[in-house]
C-alpha cells in the first residue's frame, strides 16, 4: 500500500498500535502481535512522511513512526544491523523500575529492544512497551510514580 497524500491508511488498529516497525529500504513494515504483516511501500522515500491512521481514528505521526522503529531484526532473515549508535551512549537516566508484572520492554534512540526488570534504569529516549496483562509502575527523577497497564507504548522523549 503507497501513502495517499498525507495519510497511510493501516488496516487494523491492532497493527498501527501493538505492531513492530522496521525499515525495509524505503519501505516501512509493521508486523502485527499475530504476525500479520502490513507494508506501506515508500514510506521512508519522501522528505515528508505521511501520517498513520486507522478507519477508526487511531493514529501516529510521523515522528513517533521514527522512535517505534525496531533495530531487533531478527524477525527479518538476512539483515545484519550494527554501527556506532548500537554501543552509543544511552542518555539521561529520568527514572528506575519500581515494579513489573508480565512483559515490559524498552526500546533505546538506537532502536534496541531490552526486557525490562525491577531496579533497571529508564533512559529519557526510550520506547517503553506492555504487552498483554503488563504492569509497570516508574519511580521518575521527579517525585512522582507512573503506572501503566493496558497494552501500550509510549515514546517518552516527546515534549507535552
Amino acid at each position: 500500500m503507497e501513502p495517499v497524500g498525507q495519510l497511510a491508511h493501516i488496516p487494523n488498529t491492532a497493527l498501527l498500535l501493538e505492531g513492530d516497525f522496521h525499515r525495509v529500504g524505503n519501505d516501512l513494515l509493521i508486523i502485527g502481535p499475530d504476525g500479520a504483516r502490513f507494508t506501506v511501500e515508500g514510506y521512508f522515500s519522501s522528505d515528508h512522511m505521511a501520517t498513520l491512521a486507522t478507519a477508526d481514528g487511531r493514529f501516529l505521526l510521523p515522528e513517533t513512526v521514527q522512535l517505534m522503529l525496531v533495530s531487533d531484526t531478527s524477525r527479518l532473515p538476512g539483515t545484519l544491523v550494527a554501527g556506532p549508535d548500537m554501543v552509543a551512549d544511552p542518555g539521561e537516566v529520568i527514572g528506575t523500575v519500581g515494579e513489573i508484572t508480565g512483559k515490559v520492554s524498552a526500546k533505546n534512540k538506537a532502536g534496541v529492544v531490552r526486557d525490562l526488570k525491577k531496579g533497571d534504569p529508564i533512559y529519557r529516549e526510550d520506547v517503553l512497551k506492555t504487552e498483554g496483562g503488563g504492569l509497570l509502575k516508574l519511580f521518575l527523577a521527579l517525585p512522582g510514580l507512573l503506572p501503566l497497564a493496558i497494552p501500550l507504548a509510549i515514546p517518552l522523549g516527546i515534549p507535552l
